[in-house]
Parts: structure tokens; C-alpha cells; sequence
């Protein structure tokens, strides 16, 4: 934009310049008729420039060639900021009256933890809280670098060979890049290390499992064979006016290191920060349902429309530094008619 803005102010002074240079005393009573002259002046230099109004690059840009490089300032993102919503995995760490599980109670390691880290196994327990609400806090305030998604892409299997010795070659689905994706997290912590004891934690009771009976919280996730070690997250990719530009969710991720060469030291002054590796059985991006299903958990976490939170605070003049509840999906309407997705904030 600063370019542009560059090149329309000397246009202003260079229109401004010739007119005084070139005008009369009669100009100067007809305000009207030279505001016409310059803004024609003015759009014919913007219109050799390749610079379009929005809605007159809208009618050609998906129909018309571009004989020079196009300039599109209209369609470019700004301030772009991505958002990532951890959910809890729901490990047996807390029996039904809020202590610890009595299995757990005669190890070496989580009845001190219930003392010194009690928020940090909270967060790895889903149903302990509120089953309704399953969003991870704790790590989702303390991811400090992007999350990253596959790249698809597609194998090909060869046809029959015609005659003349040619091959064809027919392209298949490219479902599988979407399961097993590793990738990996960077967060930074405490100088109590609540961020480093949830994945330490997590590690340790799967350790157990092969030493003590560890069953899980609830029956049901035995019969159904659910996965209740493994949590999910999901990434939003927004705009300086909130506009959603990407989203897409991990599911079923497990944590596999712990990064304690990374934080078995702490230095003055400066912010622990380490890198957690995981694997997903499945990464699903741009599927309206993702969407959907936030909306669907603000709910039942408590969320109602009239729990919205506004993004200006009018009582101190600023943008609202409120910390809210949960993440919302709303739709509407952009510009050029498109359908847009807008994240907003809720309290519950």
C-alpha cells in the first residue's frame, strides 16, 4: 500500500503543480469542474500504472489476461496472525473425588507432581474439569513458532503401452499424505516448568503402563476403542480484521520426547524455551466441518450468543485485552461476494 500511496501523492503534487503553472484566475471559482478534471487525470495515471479500483479488478481478474505484471493491493493479507487450540488428552491421573488415582498414588513421581505441578496434570485430564470443555490453556498460550500441515502430493500408476512404445499414466488420491504427518512444536514455559511437567508427565504415565495396571478413566473408551492417550490441535490462520485465511486440525497427535536437554539448565534473564515432537494419525485442513466443530464445543462449554466479546473496549478507548473462553466461528459476506469465515471470542 505504501507504494501506492507513494505514487498517487506525487501524482497530487505533480496535477497540483501544472494546474498553478498552467490555470487562470477563472479556475479558482469553479471547484467543481477542476476537482472533475483532476480525478480524471488521476484515474487515467493510476490506469497506466496497471492499478485497479477493487471491484474493476474483480470483473477481469478471473477472465482477462494481464499484459504487465498486475498489481493486486486489494486481495493481499495483513498482519496475518495464526492461533492454535490444544484439546486435553484424558488420562486416569485423578479418581472420581479429585484425588490422585489410587494406582498412581504408590509411585514415585505423581504424588509429589499433585503438589508442586497440580495445573499441569489437570491439563492431562480431559474429564477431570469438564468434559464438555476440552481445550488444552496450558499449551495453547505457550506456543511461540507456527505448526505446520503435509504437503500433498500424488503418485501416479502406470497404463498400458500402446504400439509405439508410449506409456500412460493415471494419477491417484493423495489420502495417504494425510496420516502419520510428524511435525513439531516450539514452546516456551515457566521458570517452574508447567509446560515441560505436562509432556514429562505424559511420558511417565506412559511408562507405567508397561509396569502397573492403568486403566482407563472411563469403560467406554475400552469397548469403543478410543485412542483417549492422544489429544488434537487445531490452527486458524487469520487477518488484521480477523478474516480466516487457513485452518486445519491434527488429530489423534501423541507428544514423543520430553526436550530435558533443553531445559536442564535456566539462565537469568532469559525464557525457557524448547521443541516438543509429534505424530498425528490424521491432518485435515480447509473442511468446513473443522469449523463447525469449534463452534459446537463453545457450546457445550457454556457459549451463547450473547457471550460474544467485543473487540473494542469502549471504557478504555483500546482493543479489549478480555482473555476469553473459547474460540467462535461466525460467516458472512466480503466484498466481492464471497462467503468468509471470521473468528471471533466468547465467554462461557
Amino acid at each position: 500500500m505504501s507504494d501506492i500511496q507513494t505514487t498517487t501523492s506525487s501524482m497530487m503534487k505533480f496535477a497540483s503543480g501544472r494546474e498553478s503553472f498552467s490555470g487562470s484566475v477563472s479556475d479558482l471559482s469553479a471547484p467543481g469542474e477542476r476537482s472533475s478534471r483532476f480525478s480524471e487525470f488521476t484515474n487515467n495515471a493510476i490506469k497506466t500504472e496497471n492499478i485497479l479500483t477493487a471491484d474493476d479488478l474483480h470483473k477481469v481478474r478471473f477472465n482477462r489476461f494481464a499484459k504487465v505484471p498486475i498489481l493486486d493491493p486489494w486481495n493481499q493479507a495483513d498482519m496475518t496472525r495464526d492461533y492454535v487450540f490444544f484439546t486435553k488428552p484424558d488420562l486416569n491421573i485423578f479418581a472420581s473425588s479429585g484425588f490422585i488415582n489410587p494406582v498412581l498414588s504408590n509411585t514415585d513421581y505423581f504424588p509429589d507432581m499433585m503438589e508442586t505441578h497440580p495445573n499441569s496434570l489437570k491439563a492431562l485430564q480431559q474429564t477431570y474439569i469438564s468434559e464438555d470443555n476440552p481445550y488444552n490453556y496450558l499449551l495453547s498460550n505457550y506456543v511461540s513458532a507456527p505448526i505446520d500441515f503435509p504437503g500433498k502430493s500424488s503418485e501416479t500408476t502406470q497404463g498400458n503401452q500402446n504400439l509405439y512404445g508410449i506409456n500412460t499414466f493415471y494419477q491417484d488420491n493423495n489420502r495417504s499424505n494425510e496420516y502419520g504427518f510428524d511435525f513439531s512444536v516450539e514452546f516456551t514455559d515457566t521458570m517452574y516448568h508447567d509446560v515441560y511437567t505436562f509432556f514429562e508427565a505424559y511420558q511417565e504415565y506412559r511408562n507405567l503402563q508397561y509396569e502397573i495396571d492403568l486403566f482407563p478413566p472411563k469403560g467406554e473408551y475400552a469397548r469403543s476403542k478410543i485412542r483417549y492417550k492422544s489429544f488434537s490441535v487445531y490452527k486458524i490462520t487469520v487477518d488484521s480484521v480477523n478474516r480466516i485465511l487457513f485452518y486445519g486440525k491434527h488429530i489423534g497427535i501423541e507428544p514423543l520426547n520430553t526436550a530435558t536437554d533443553t531445559i536442564d539448565s535456566v539462565t537469568s534473564g532469559e525464557v525457557p524455551r524448547f521443541t516438543i515432537s509429534f505424530k498425528a494419525f490424521h491432518s485435515v485442513v480447509n473442511k468446513p466441518w473443522i469449523l463447525q466443530e469449534i463452534n459446537t464445543i463453545a457450546t457445550r462449554a457454556g457459549f451463547s450468543d450473547g457471550k460474544i466479546m467485543n473487540e473494542y473496549d469502549k471504557s478504555t478507548g483500546t482493543a479489549n485485552r478480555e482473555w476469553p473462553a473459547v474460540p467462535v466461528i461466525s460467516a458472512a459476506t466480503g466484498q466481492d461476494g464471497r462467503k468468509i469465515y471470521l473468528l471471533k471470542w466468547g465467554r462461557i
